[in-house]
This record gives C-alpha cells, structure tokens and sequence, in this order.
C-alpha cells in the first residue's frame, strides 16, 4: 500500500513538472514569435537557411534590412566597419551617379559583405574596381549592396527597393552554390530530425543555434563599438588599424563544426538528391532570371557570378568529407550545381562567370580560404576579382574605348553565357 501511494506521488510530480517544462517551452515559444523582429541578435540565433522567405511585403531598404539575419541598419557597426547611411558596408554613395564614373551595384552575401572579416579593400569587388579602373582609365565606382545569411530573394527585393535607384552601368550578382540554393527556398535537402524540429520550432532553433555559436574560435564579433554615434550623417569607413588585426591563419570554426556545414553542404551534390536540386534550381534559378530582366530592362548589364564552395575546389577536404557520409549518398556530382544553373542561364542568355575551374587550378600558396572557414581569405578575394574584371573587359561589359561602337550583348567566343 505504502508503495502505492509513493508511486502515485511520483506519478503526479512527474506529470505536473511535464506539465510545467510544457508550459514553460510554449510560453517561450510564444515570445520568440512575438519578438523575433524587434531584435537583431534574437532573430540571428532563430536563423534556418531551408525556410521560404518571401519579401514583397517591404516597402523601403532599411526595413529588408531589417528583416535580414543580423538586422543592419543605417550607421550600425560590424566589425572594423562603420556602415554607410544607407546601411551598408561600402563607401557612402549618392543615388545620383556622377557624370564621369562607370557605376556597378554588387549583390550578394557574406562572400560579399566581408568574407568573414576581410579588410574592405581587400574584398573581390574592391579589387574588381581598382583593376577594372586601371585597364580602362576611367572613374569606376563599385557598389556593395550586400548582407550576410541572404539569398536571391532578398537580393532581388534589394534591386527593386535600391540598387535601380543607383543607375548601374553593371550589376553582379554573387552566387554562391553552397547554399544559395536552399537560403529562402523552403526545399531543404536534409530531412532528419533535427532539421524537422528547425523548422517547425524557433525554441529547437534558438538551443541549436546557441551551441553551435559556441564552437565559433576565430571569427568576428557580430558588432565592433566603434564610437561613432547614430547621430552622425555619414558611415562608409573602415576603421584605422583594422586591417593589421586581419589574419587568414586564424581558425573560424573548430575542426569538427567546420567539417559540418561542408558535409551538410554536399548533399547539393549528392546523387541520390537529383530531384530535390533539380526543385532548388528551378526556384532559384526562377529568381536570379527575374532579377536579371529587371537589371536589363534599367538599361544595365549584368553578370552572375557563380561561386564555387569549399569542397568542391579541394580533392582532400572531398574525400575526407565523403567518408562520414552514409553509403547511399557517397555518389557525388560536384560540378552538378554550376553545370546545371549555367545551362538553365545560358538558355535565357543571362550572362556568367564560373569561378570552379580558376579557384581548383589555383596554386595552393597563399591559400585562397581563410583557415577551417567556407569564406575566401583576401587571396581568394584578390583572385575573384582579378577573373571577374578579365571577363567584364573581354566581353566588352565595362568602361573605356572597347565599348565604343560594339554590340555589347554579343559575346566573345568561349564565353560563358
């Protein structure tokens, strides 16, 4: 009898602390969803990249940027960087472009905010304009619209809301295959179990998002405190001695996170996943043709610049990844991403750039990605930028003399469109 009642005690404390631990979690839920927006920090730890997004609700540029993962705004701070007033991490700029400058309007993501920390001047659209402005001796000016953890949803709504204002002569939009795919699109290519609880539950995502932070060794701080006040009119600016404090040799992450997001990344070219890449390129490649027909209606150019990931430039980093992976999906095609976008581009005769071949035939010193990071050091920058201004002058999409009486849409031959 006595161990009847002990049972029945235990019973209902048991059921009255689940009963709590429930309420708690829901409580907890309820005001993740609540105050995900009014909080930059919170709503970077509540990131899932597979989720669709959609952005023709906003109506201004600072609001999109608002509604990115880390939630820019005007004057705001990241690391080394004070942001223009528009909030970006490039050079102030007036919608009105000067008479004498060949402008360009740069989209993209964190390969092309600040690959994970590279001094400004030494990120690949900096070095595309210094080069590109010295072969042609002309004025270029080379904007970075840009924000970590985005895709080509929110670049598009970035053209549409600021990027037409500019008047571009060029736009590039940076792609990078290794998660440009799934960023926004709602398909994702993993279906276990932990990718089912992020993204049905933002307190799953929360805890998993905060201990993977914790593995995070070398990387940035999300924001510097630069001292500068919001109430000041003009940002744009690195600031003084950043750039000696940058050093490639540091690792990002720890061995075994950074060996995750490349495995997770993988399963783009996974054979077995055929199907599911083939429903990501079509919505991608949907959204890059939308933005590239509103760029040319503007009476712009434009380029998409196709970034290759990590493993797939890199032989040993391949083989070790593929072993942890599962027998059925150790059958990869790892020029599948590039092949198949270019292909569905080049039929809508959308001009590209594949970096693949350059990046995997570069020699292997000085390294072209930072240590244990997917982010190009300031070598993989210089590289980038290098090839791209090489592609903008031989297909005639620059400034200077070689423009002058050409037919600017008819390529070179071995071209990539």
């Amino acid at each position: 009898m006595r161990l009847q009642k002990l049972f029945a005690r235990i019973g209902v404390r048991a059921v009255v602390i689940v009963f709590g631990i429930a309420m708690g979690l829901g409580v907890l839920e309820f005001g993740l969803r609540v105050g995900r927006h009014r909080s930059a920090g919170l709503n970077a730890l509540l990131y899932s990249s597979d989720l669709q997004t959609e952005y023709d609700d906003v109506a201004t540029t600072e609001e999109l940027l608002a509604r990115g993962t880390l939630g820019y705004k005007p004057l705001g701070h990241t690391p080394g960087f004070v942001l223009n007033s528009r909030g970006f991490r490039t050079d102030e700029y007036t919608e009105e472009k000067p008479a004498d400058v060949f402008r360009v309007v740069a989209l993209g993501d964190s390969f092309t905010f600040d690959s994970y920390g590279v001094p400004i001047d030494q990120m690949w659209h900096q070095v595309f304009e210094q080069q590109l402005s010295r072969r042609s001796g002309r004025r270029v000016q080379v904007l970075s619209l840009s924000a970590p953890a985005v895709g080509p949803r929110f670049e598009l709504r970035l053209w549409e809301l600021e990027g037409r204002r500019l008047d571009p002569d060029l736009v590039v939009l940076a792609f990078f295959v290794g998660n440009d795919f799934t960023d926004e699109a709602g398909v994702p290519l993993d279906h276990g179990l932990d990718a089912g609880l992020a993204r049905h539950s933002l307190t799953f995502r929360l805890l998993r998002n905060w201990v993977r932070l914790r593995t995070v060794e070398g990387a940035p701080a999300l924001e510097a405190d630069t001292g500068a006040s919001d109430s000041e009119s003009r940002g744009g600016f690195e600031l003084p001695g950043y750039a000696a404090t940058y050093d490639p040799d540091v690792p990002t992450y720890d061995a075994p996170t950074f060996e995750r997001i490349e495995r997770d990344r993988l399963r783009i070219y996974a054979g077995p996943d055929r199907a599911r890449f083939e429903a990501l390129l079509a919505d991608a490649g949907a959204v890059v043709e939308r933005l590239a027909r509103e760029v040319q209606r503007s009476g712009a150019d434009i380029i998409v610049l196709l970034i290759p990931d990590r493993a797939q430039t890199e032989l040993a980093l391949q083989r070790r990844l593929q072993r942890t992976l599962e027998p059925g999906e150790r059958e990869l095609e790892l020029d599948r991403p590039q092949r198949r976008l270019g292909a569905f581009l080049s039929v809508r005769e959308v001009p590209t750039l594949d970096l693949l071949a350059t990046f995997r035939g570069a020699p292997p010193d000085p390294a072209l990605y930072k240590r244990r990071d997917p982010h190009w050091s300031a070598a993989g920058n210089r590289l980038a930028g290098i090839t791209l201004a090489d592609f903008v002058v031989a297909h005639g999409l620059g400034p200077g003399p070689e423009m002058a009486g050409s037919d600017r849409n008819q390529p070179s031959p071995g071209s990539s469109w």
